[in-house]
């Protein structure tokens, strides 16, 4: 999931297991994601995570 306002990108990794997260292994896909899409690369990239908790 992918949520831009204004020059900020926000994208989560969801997780039924918090435990389970390993953000540097998401980090990598985000930056793979963002080096391919040209759009993203003007944007601050923030990441997280998000649980079955917080839906």
């Amino acid at each position: 999931m992918v949520i831009i306002i204004s020059l900020d990108a926000w994208v989560y990794e969801l997780k039924k297991d918090e435990n389970r997260y390993d953000e540097s292994a998401f980090k990598e896909k985000v930056d793979t994601m963002v080096a391919q899409t040209p759009e993203l690369q003007k944007l601050t990239i923030h990441v997280g995570l998000l649980t079955k908790e917080d839906m």
